[in-house]
C-alpha cells in the first residue's frame, strides 16, 4: 500500500495486460458531447428521472446525461457487489446498486449522483428514490468518467456528514484508492498483491480477488495440461 495526499500518479509497474495503461484515463477515446438541458427544480428533476429512459445525474439546477459503462466496468461492479454483500449483511445494513441514487446537500448546493455501490444502515429509507446518509460509497472509474470522478464528485461525496469511506477503483490497472474521513480524506492507494479493510462495513479484501473477474489467464492447471500430454506423448514413442 501506498499512501498519499493526491493519488494522481502511479509509479509501480502494470499487468501486462495493462502495459500502455499507466492511467484510468490513458486510453484513447472519442470525445463525448454532452447537452446540457437548462436549470430545472429538484422536484421537476425526481419526477423526470422516475419515467425517463436515460438516467441523469444532478448539479445544482442542472441534468447531466450518464454515459453507459463498458465491459470491465459492469464486470467490477458485479464482483465488488458479490464480495461485499456478506460483509455488509452482517453488519445490519443494505447494499445498493448503481440505479439508486444518492443526494448531497452541499455548501454551494445541492446534487444527485448515481454512485456504482452504496451501503447504508437506515432500515426505514426516508425516501423512496434516493440515499442521503450512505457511510460507504464506491466508485468504478472509467476513461471518460475518471476527471468528473475524481475532481468533482469524490469532493462532493465527502460532504455527506455519514460517510466514513470512499472507494474508487480504475477498471483499466489493477489500482484502487480508498479516502476515509477518519484519516482527513487522505488518499490510500492499493495494487495487485495488497489487501485493504473498510472499516466502514468491517471487512477485509485483496486487491487480486476484485479483478480476477478481468483475467483471461489460463489456471495453473489448465495451463500445464498441454506441456504434460507433449511429454507423455513423446515418452511413449522413444519408449
Amino acid at each position: 500500500m501506498i499512501q498519499s495526499q493526491g493519488c494522481s500518479g502511479r509509479t509501480d509497474n502494470p499487468r501486462p495486460r495493462d502495459v500502455e495503461k499507466l492511467r484510468c484515463s490513458a486510453r484513447k477515446e472519442t470525445p463525448v458531447t454532452v447537452n446540457i438541458a437548462t436549470m430545472i427544480s429538484v422536484t421537476a428533476y425526481l419526477e423526470n428521472e422516475k419515467v425517463s429512459d436515460l438516467r441523469s445525474e444532478y448539479i445544482d439546477g442542472l441534468c447531466l446525461p450518464m454515459i453507459g459503462a463498458g465491459r470491465a466496468h459492469d464486470l467490477l461492479c458485479a464482483r465488488l457487489s458479490r464480495l461485499l454483500r456478506q460483509g455488509v449483511a452482517a453488519t445490519g445494513c443494505r447494499l445498493y446498486r448503481a440505479s439508486f441514487k444518492v443526494r448531497i446537500r452541499a455548501a454551494d448546493g445541492e446534487r444527485f449522483y448515481y454512485p456504482d455501490l452504496q451501503v447504508a444502515c437506515d432500515k426505514t429509507l426516508e425516501q423512496p428514490d434516493f440515499l442521503e446518509h450512505p457511510k460507504l460509497v464506491v466508485e468504478v472509474l472509467s476513461p471518460v468518467s475518471e476527471q468528473r470522478d475524481r475532481d468533482v464528485k469524490a469532493s462532493d461525496y465527502q460532504q455527506i456528514d455519514s460517510l466514513q469511506e470512499l472507494i474508487l477503483v480504475c477498471d483499466a490497472v489493477d489500482h484502487i484508492e480508498i479516502r476515509r474521513r477518519a484519516t482527513q480524506w487522505a488518499c490510500e492507494t492499493y495494487r495487485s498483491g495488497d489487501r485493504f479493510r473498510l472499516e466502514s462495513i468491517g471487512e477485509g479484501l485483496a486487491v487480486d480477488d476484485i479483478y480476477e473477474v478481468l483475467s483471461t489467464r489460463p489456471s495453473p492447471r489448465a495451463a500445464a495440461a498441454p506441456g504434460d500430454s507433449v511429454i507423455r506423448s513423446a515418452l511413449r514413442a522413444t519408449g
